[in-house]
């Protein structure tokens, strides 16, 4: 999610990028654990959920997300564990995922262990499985699988909050600003590098760990924008090295105060977002 140049696009942010002459590099660690939120990160053993459990889709897992069908599967597991807050019970299967369901979230990843930051309410691939629900990643793809993208080993998989930390100290980024890239690309892509998202309204898509947005193919290589850390050295250059990440909607510079003043309850939903991220940096 990021901004369009010249338009301010409040359902998808896309990114308005000024950086140029970024270097591709391949990153070094290999991605062999994967998780596809930072919740599931904790090492929490379940079993597999059967193929005909109901699926939830991996892009769904976010507060503000309206009319879902994977967030009803989830609503009505939480009810029937008895882990609903009395808000959700009271309003129902709605599919939107806001502060009821997130709450009873909560409540259930507190119930298989979790604590602090890692019980953020927001459902994760070990605690969906953990309460029978089948977790389906959409919106990712292998690079081996995108045109003109030289496939890399782990490309696929989310990369752990040890690889993400590396990509983005090779991308340039340094304390303290790291912690703030940290929790803009796992509010973007999860940590994903080879996630695209679904058309935006104007049909160009967001690419990689930041989710860089077509429109600036113009004047950036995008042929391999799925590389996590070319993507994540794009996002430092548009970053002005780590010191302005308005065009993510964080701030009150630029287009985040102008997305703060037309749509403040968006802006902060933006910004908790990156907080809540931001806090399971590991530092």
């Amino acid at each position: 999610m990021t901004h369009h140049l010249r338009k301010i696009v409040v359902a998808s942010v896309t990114t308005c990028v000024v950086g140029a002459g970024v270097v591709a590099t391949t990153p070094t660690a290999s991605a062999a654990s994967v998780v596809p939120t930072a919740v599931s990160a904790h090492a929490i053993s379940v079993a597999p959920a059967a193929k005909k459990s109901p699926k939830f889709v991996s892009t769904h897992a976010r507060y503000g997300k309206k009319n879902s069908k994977s967030v009803k599967r989830l609503q009505r597991k939480l009810i029937s564990k008895g882990t609903a807050s009395k808000g959700l019970r009271s309003a129902g299967v709605t599919g939107s995922y806001y502060k009821q369901t997130k709450k009873s979230v909560r409540k259930w990843q507190r119930k298989l262990g979790y604590s602090g930051a890692g019980a953020d309410g927001i459902i994760g691939q070990a605690s969906a499985t953990a309460l029978g629900l089948r977790w389906v990643v959409k919106g990712t793809s292998s690079t081996a699988s995108v045109p003109n993208v030289t496939s890399t080993p782990g490309q696929s998989g989310a990369l752990s909050p040890q690889q993400l930390k590396s990509v983005l100290k090779q991308a340039g980024f340094s304390e303290p600003s790291i912690r703030t890239a940290y929790g803009i690309a796992m509010r973007e892509s999860r940590g994903y590098p080879g996630i695209a998202s679904k058309p935006n309204s104007n049909g160009t898509q967001d690419h990689g760990l930041f989710q860089i947005n077509d429109v600036h193919r113009s004047y950036i290589d995008f042929t391999n924008i799925y590389d996590a850390v070319y993507n994540a050295r794009v996002a430092y250059n548009m970053s002005s090295a780590g010191t302005n990440f308005s065009a993510w909607g964080i701030g009150t510079q630029g287009w985040a105060g102008t997305l703060k003043k037309q749509s403040p309850s968006y802006w902060n939903m933006l910004q908790s977002e990156m907080e809540r991220f931001k806090a399971q940096y590991p530092g």
